[in-house]
């Protein structure tokens, strides 16, 4: 059994992951490309651009984040929401954000203007609302994963002993917080800040929507040479895509270098004292509350616009209610019924060869495979699917659903399986003895005992891969050529020009299918803790 998984991880993981990274390396000895690249004229302010959104939005996020992780009131209210703000697609949000925040906007009609402003929101030249959109995206993100290391048992026990020693010697709750909890909690999340940093540096979808135009970042250029019917070009748009990788691994290093050399003077700050200030819970309530508002609005905006016909400026609420965009979706049902067959066989098959791999395989496999699965959370998923488009036209896999599920499943199987190696390999070993003592085989125990006790990991995990899924867009859209029609790839589509209420009842449906899928996960939960 235990080779029979591994042929088939590799064939439905492995194999696509490694021949993108193959085509994408073999693109570096293609001379006419990089020449071609090379004569583009704003190659160097894309780049840029592309790194100052990145970085920014997660120079922000991190630390909003960790106000509403350390402050207990906030985080155990905000706790609750987490997976309806996780369950959005950033497409979606990104939609309802624009409409939010456009010169004719919710906002502006709310803060009573008579006429639209002539104020540049969407796609200003420096990114920012690109920019506060990641911020309000990500957040939730490093939340939920703040929130899942804090309690662990040996965490919270090291901390809690450290901040009893800093207590005694006279440190305040926010003292302790800043040179305790934060440094601790911040390298346990090492990895995970490096993905949300790529992903904000490399996004294509969002960028489409809400990004800047005059320039574009760096990674839509890549995205419009490998989208173009020339060879040439499309050529051009790999050895972009390896550069964009180059780029960032280059910053990375650059960072990491600061970094050490910035570690004398982050000791000292660790270590003086000692500051006997209490940490207020304000900041981290009015990021929470801030953030709920945020959402709550960007979800009446877009049902307010998919259920009207007719909402001049600056009435409040749309004239006339017609509904069209939302029949629509049912009427013409093949994007809608695309999205929820990949999402629920790509997260389903990922949680079950996952389930496998921590079953049969030995624990000192899974640094590789982690190894793998952060490489492909790393790299830029343009450069990873321009990699795939290249090897599985020669295979005569695209432009259909097997190479677009091929191509897709790379992120949801690296989600499901980074999401579900702490609740399988932690799992309290107690239970197996007892039933070996009671002689039940190995199955068995898989299946009445270990499976059922995590209900709730592997139901949020299902949960996770089918919101990953659903939201993707640059391999939908790249491996499929067009042919493979999603909700956000219709959505990107109609944001580029197209009928706003058709655009919102897209974004909408992209909102509620993964938010009622965390909804059967919880209930899931709830049922099993009963």
């Amino acid at each position: 059994m235990r080779y029979g998984l591994a042929a088939l991880l590799l064939a439905l993981w492995g194999l696509p992951f490694g021949v993108a990274l193959v085509q994408l390396l073999a693109s570096a000895f293609d001379g006419e490309a990089w020449r071609a690249l090379a004569m583009l004229p704003h190659t160097a302010s894309q780049l840029a651009l592309s790194l100052f959104i990145g970085s920014v939005s997660t120079v922000i996020s991190v630390p909003l984040a960790a106000i509403v992780a350390v402050s207990p009131g906030p985080r155990r209210w905000l706790q609750g929401w987490l997976g309806g703000f996780l369950s959005m697609p950033h497409i979606a949000f990104a939609v309802g954000f624009g409409f939010l925040i456009m010169p004719a906007g919710l906002l502006t009609r709310l803060a009573g203007f008579e006429s639209p402003p002539q104020w540049v929101t969407t796609q200003d030249p420096w990114g920012l609302s690109l920019i506060t959109a990641l911020v309000l995206k990500e957040v939730p993100f490093l939340l939920f994963l703040m929130l899942s290391v804090l309690p662990r048992p040996d965490f919270a026990g090291m901390i809690a002993a450290q901040a009893l020693v800093a207590a005694s010697l006279g440190h305040g709750s926010r003292s302790i917080a800043l040179r305790i909890i934060l440094p601790q909690l911040l390298r346990q999340l090492m990895w995970p800040i490096v993905v949300v940093w790529t992903y904000g540096s490399t996004v294509i979808d969002m960028a489409i929507v809400i990004g800047p135009t005059q320039p574009a970042p760096f990674q839509i250029a890549v995205w419009r040479d490998l989208a173009d019917a020339d060879a040439a070009i499309n050529a051009r748009g790999l050895a972009g895509a390896l550069l964009l990788v180059v780029i960032l691994a280059a910053a990375a290093a650059v960072s990491a270098f600061a970094y050490y050399l910035a570690r004398p003077l982050l000791r000292q700050f660790l270590v003086r004292g000692p500051v006997r200030a209490s940490l207020h819970g304000w900041p981290g309530w009015l990021t929470a509350v801030s953030m709920a508002v945020v959402y709550a609005l960007v979800i009446a905006v877009l049902a307010l616009i998919a259920a009207s016909a007719r909402w001049p400026f600056p009435l409040l609420l749309p004239e006339q209610f017609d509904g069209g965009a939302l029949l629509s979706l049912v009427n013409a049902p093949v994007a809608l019924t695309n999205s929820i067959g990949l999402a629920a066989v790509s997260a389903l098959l990922a949680l079950l060869l996952a389930v496998s791999w921590f079953e049969l395989m030995p624990r000192r496999w899974d640094r590789w495979m982690l190894a793998a699965v952060l490489a492909a959370l790393v790299l830029p998923p343009v450069a990873i699917a321009s990699g795939q488009y290249s090897a599985f036209l020669r295979a005569g896999l695209g432009a259909g659903i097997p190479g677009v599920f091929l191509a897709q499943f790379t992120l949801v199987f690296a989600y499901v399986f980074i999401t579900m190696i702490g609740p399988m390999r932690d799992f309290d070993p107690r239970y197996r003895s007892v039933a070996n003592s009671l002689n039940a085989g190995r199955l068995r125990f898989l299946l009445r005992i270990k499976l059922p006790l995590l209900t709730g990991p592997l139901a949020a995990t299902a949960a996770i891969g089918f919101a990953v899924s659903i939201g993707q867009y640059v391999p939908v859209q790249l491996v499929g050529g067009g042919t493979v029609p999603t909700l956000t790839t219709e959505a990107v589509t109609l944001a580029s020009g197209g009928s706003r209420p058709l655009l919102a009842a897209h974004a909408l449906a992209l909102m509620a299918l993964p938010a009622l899928v965390f909804m059967l996960a919880a209930l899931a939960s709830r049922t099993r803790d009963a």
